[in-house]
């Protein structure tokens, strides 16, 4: 069957919430469904950024009380720097960004989190940027008190933005 798909199939909703269910899982937007090379099917949820956020920070961050908002905007900030610094990552694909750990975790609508989603309305828009280009913004959801240094954990040049130091709170 796989032989005879030729184009893309993209499926946009109908409805006034804007979402497509596919098995139960609810995506904004589209979804652009095409065969790969290994005779499967590529599936990309296409999105805006902002809207790709939502499904981002609470996923990267956790479910996090009122008391962790700042820490929520500074993880929506970095994730959307994140996003500017590689767009059109993956051309020969045919997407922007890997749904995993190998880019940024991203979820369905429905693990989407109040605070995240006002952490990314109140920072809409910002990305920090070194030398007039987005930040190499690469971040771990652990450090165990001391970050590491940009060529310590992701195997890049040093860059003097991301050098290890103490990480501690008080």
């Amino acid at each position: 069957l796989l032989d005879s798909v030729t184009g893309n199939l993209l499926v946009e909703p109908r409805s006034e919430r804007r979402e497509v269910i596919v098995n139960g899982a609810r995506y904004p937007q589209m979804l652009d469904i095409y065969p790969d090379p290994d005779g499967g099917l590529t599936v990309v949820n296409v999105v805006d950024v902002e809207t790709y956020l939502r499904g981002v920070v609470p996923l990267e961050i956790g479910h996090q009380d009122d008391g962790y908002l700042e820490a929520a905007k500074a993880q929506a900030v970095a994730a959307r720097t994140y996003v500017a610094g590689h767009m059109n990552q993956y051309p020969d694909k045919g997407f922007d960004l890997q749904s995993g750990v190998t880019d940024q975790v991203y979820g369905t609508i429905d693990r989407r989190h109040p605070n995240a989603d006002r952490a990314g309305s109140e920072t809409r828009g910002m990305i920090l940027v070194h030398d007039g280009k987005p930040i190499r913004a690469n971040y771990a959801s652990t450090c165990g008190g001391k970050t590491a240094a940009v060529e310590e954990s992701f195997g890049a040049k040093s860059i003097p933005y991301l050098k290890s130091h103490d990480d501690k709170m008080d």
